[in-house]
This record gives structure tokens, C-alpha cells and sequence, in this order.
């Protein structure tokens, strides 16, 4: 038996007839609203069902726990979505992968049981052009744009992935704070962005991106004031240590212009 749950669903996929007909008694007993065929059944939610749908989850959790050593993810908040019973052929299932997600500031933390390469690949390709970072068995995605929740919410609505079933749980208050506190993250960074424009002369003077972070700011800035210190030149004309000289002062107005944008920035 495996159970693999999504954002919009929760699949029961058995290859024993017994256990399939007996869910399905189960299904048909206790909510009303059901289609299938002879090897799939789709129970949908029906709100005045509520109680039956948490003793079923209740039920499932106990089960899983029993065949697969382990306990479902979010049931308290589970009984809205769909129950989907599919009696599978024998050798069919695909490698069973749990995945949990988590956010921490503008990362999405996606944990799973196991990360094999091929996965990493299959990954790393879907989530393209975003900033990522692989800790052992975390997949770690850097939000980006609108796009990156977009496909957050395609990977997580589907189940098979490659030759794996993935069962995604998360959390969907911490979910809704992570998208709330992403909103507040853009308002600051456009705030930023909107004084370093003020200040955009300063950033071509030390020839860096104007936003640019403080550590870059900082390392072209030393890169820079050892070129052009006054130390290094001493052997030169008259003329050109006036000119370096100027071009060092140019420098260091530009970085302690800047200095203050970084103070309240983590």
C-alpha cells in the first residue's frame, strides 16, 4: 500500500484486491459523493461529512503506519481534500519518495527521504534559471519571481516524477505566512532599490551593479583603493599621482556615500 498526498488530493494505491474492495466498502459507506470503475474510485469532498472524513484519515493514518512504518502528514487539515482508491497491477508502483516543504526567508526547503542524482537533475531543469542549493537531502529554491510559486504548486499537484511517486506534505498556514512575508521581502528590496537609484553615480564609480550587495560593494571598493592609493605611487610624475589621488578620493566618497543603504539590511 502506498498513500501519497498533494496539495488538492490524498491517493490510496494497493495491488491487493482484498484491501481495494474492502477501502472501497469503506468509501461507499460513509460518503456520498463517489465515482470510479472497477480499479479506481474518487471520493470528493462534501462538507457535511466532515466527521466521517477525519475518521477515515484517522483510519488511513493507522494503516499507513502499519504497512509503511509511517504516520500521514497534516490529517487535521486533510479531510477537504479528494480520496483517490486505485488498485494498481502488480510491479507497477514506482519508488516511493516523501517529500516535506519549508520556508525560511526567501527560500523554499523542499526535504525529501531520498535524493537521488537523477532526481537533483530532473529538478534542478524544472526549477531553471532559479538559484538553488543541494544540502544532502535538501533541495533549496531561491524565490525568484511569481513563476517560482507557480511551479511550486505544478510539482507539488502531481505525484509521479520520473520513476518516483513523491508524497509532498507541507503546511499550509506556514505556506500562506511564507507568500505573505515574500510580499513584505519585495516591498523592501523595491525600496532599496528605488534610494540606490538615488545614489546610482556612486555605484559606477567603484563599477558595480547599482543594488548590488554589500559585500560586493565592499570587495570592489578595497579592489579599487589598492590600485589607486597614493602609497603605490610615489615614483610617478607630479601629474599622475594628482590624478590617482583624485580617482582614491573619488573612490572612498563612493563607498562611505553608500556605506549607510547596507546598515538596516541583513
Amino acid at each position: 500500500m502506498q498513500v501519497v498526498q498533494n496539495l488538492e488530493s490524498i491517493s490510496i494505491n494497493t495491488q491487493d484486491f482484498s484491501f481495494f474492495k474492502e477501502m472501497k466498502e469503506i468509501i461507499n459507506k460513509n460518503f456520498s459523493q463517489n465515482i470510479g470503475k472497477k480499479s479506481k474510485l474518487i471520493s470528493f469532498y462534501v462538507e457535511n461529512e466532515i466527521p466521517q472524513r477525519r475518521y477515515f484519515l484517522k483510519l488511513l493514518s493507522i494503516l499507513n503506519k502499519k504497512y509503511n512504518n509511517e504516520q500521514l502528514q497534516n490529517i487535521n487539515t486533510a479531510y477537504y481534500k479528494k480520496f483517490k482508491l486505485n488498485l494498481v497491477s502488480v510491479n507497477s508502483l514506482k519508488a516511493m519518495i516523501n517529500c516535506k516543504l519549508d520556508f525560511m526567508r526567501k527560500d523554499i526547503i523542499l526535504n525529501f527521504s531520498n535524493l537521488e542524482k537523477n532526481l537533483i537533475i530532473y529538478l534542478s531543469n524544472y526549477f531553471k534559471e532559479h538559484d538553488i542549493k543541494i544540502l544532502k537531502t535538501k533541495f533549496i529554491i531561491t524565490y525568484k519571481n511569481e513563476n517560482t510559486l507557480s511551479l511550486l504548486d505544478k510539482l507539488c499537484a502531481c505525484n509521479e516524477h520520473l520513476n518516483y511517486c513523491v508524497s509532498f506534505s507541507l503546511s499550509e498556514l506556514a505556506y500562506l505566512q511564507f507568500k505573505k512575508e515574500i510580499k513584505n521581502e519585495l516591498k523592501k528590496d523595491n525600496r532599496f532599490l528605488n534610494v540606490c537609484m538615488l545614489l546610482e553615480e556612486h555605484f559606477k564609480t567603484l563599477g558595480v551593479e547599482v543594488g548590488a550587495s554589500f559585500d560586493v560593494v565592499r570587495n570592489k571598493y578595497l579592489k579599487l583603493s589598492k590600485v589607486y592609493h597614493p602609497d603605490f605611487h610615489s615614483e610617478k610624475s607630479e601629474e599622475v599621482k594628482r590624478v590617482l589621488k583624485e580617482k582614491f578620493e573619488e573612490i572612498n566618497i563612493a563607498y562611505e556615500s553608500l556605506k549607510p543603504l547596507y546598515k538596516n539590511v541583513s
